[in-house]
């Protein structure tokens, strides 16, 4: 009896019109030990019907149908408590894994860490491959971290380029799922779409161990980000706050930690950001929503000000951006 080593969980809801490249990616490089669980949230659109066309040369396939959409939190969560496998891969509906993806994680989880955490290939609507992406600075080069050694944490946090560092891009978490299971809910996390990412960074409680793979393993579909459905200031809120309680939560005990975290944050979302944002917000009750947030990643009222100063005189914005991006590509062109 082969042992049920990875599950590839897909919790979904409405992409049907992706989910057969997902699909295709998996059956394309299937390597035995695997099962596919797909956790339907809800679907009214052609999903299970994509899902039966798949069931008949897959018998690794299963799919679980829940009638109410429970959120991205909580389906995820209850697709990795319905898992056989002794590690889950979380994937997104509408994302696909690389060619040889599986057969390099299989290989993977012999180290036996609780989590892996890989790179990925940013792609068109299409799922044309574009350039791969690195959540790291330094190369490409695997490392090894243990959650609990607040020393590996912050070289960790210091080398991270983006918030996918911090579990935000689902595709590229590879997690024990017993380790992921010794960690409860915080029921405050529920609902900001980043409560995985705090029951990762959760199991430095137990001295969790994450290895970050270099290798782009997912290609990421662009241009279908589905939480803009919220709107621009919306969806900038989810990582503001779900970063801020991840860090003053996890990190509560150690504030050069919190504070590393939250310039992560900073680097994905930097002034240029938020001097945009303003700019094409309209509605001021939405701006106050942001303008409370970024005084806990350290911009303070006179900052804050000066930013919605210029924001407000968009000839002067244009200047500055502009002066911004012909300083950036002389400092490139002086890197290569």
């Amino acid at each position: 009896m082969t042992t049920m080593r990875l599950s590839i969980c897909i919790p979904t809801h409405n992409f049907g019109r992706f989910l057969a490249d997902a699909l295709v990616s998996i059956r394309s490089q299937y390597v035995h030990g695997t099962e596919v669980l797909i956790f339907d949230g809800g679907s009214t659109d052609n999903t299970r019907e994509v899902v039966e066309r798949y069931q008949a040369d897959c018998p690794y396939l299963r799919y679980h149908f829940q009638p109410v959409k429970g959120g991205i939190d909580a389906d995820l969560a209850k697709s990795v408590e319905l898992a056989k496998g002794e590690y889950c891969w979380l994937l997104s509906a509408d994302d696909a894994l690389a060619d040889g993806a599986l057969k390099r994680i299989h290989r993977e989880l012999d180290s036996g860490r609780d989590v892996y955490l890989c790179n990925r290939v940013l792609c068109d609507i299409d799922l044309r491959p574009g350039k791969p992406q690195s959540w790291l600075s330094g190369g490409p080069a695997d490392a090894e971290f243990k959650l609990s050694d607040n020393a590996a944490v912050s070289s960790y946090l210091e080398r991270a380029m983006s918030i996918g560092a911090l579990f935000s891009y689902m595709s590229t978490i590879i997690v024990r799922r017993k380790s992921l299971l010794q960690v409860a809910q915080e029921p405050a996390m529920m609902g900001t779409n980043y409560a995985l990412a705090h029951r990762l960074f959760s199991m430095r409680v137990f001295g969790g161990e994450m290895k970050y793979l270099g290798a782009p393993l997912v290609l990421c579909r662009g241009g279908n980000d589905s939480f803009l459905s919220l709107g621009l200031v919306g969806r900038h809120l989810i990582d503001l706050r779900g970063f801020r309680m991840i860090a003053e939560s996890v990190f509560s005990g150690a504030p050069q930690l919190q504070r590393r975290f939250k310039e992560v944050v900073n680097r994905e979302h930097g002034w240029r950001t938020w001097l945009w944002l303003r700019s094409v917000t309209k509605d001021d009750s939405d701006w106050a929503r942001i303008r409370a947030e970024l005084p806990h990643f350290g911009y303070w009222k006179v900052k804050i000000l000066l930013l919605e100063c210029i924001a407000a005189r968009p000839g002067v914005l244009r200047v500055i951006l502009s002066i911004v991006n012909l300083l950036r590509r002389i400092l490139s062109r002086r890197a290569r």
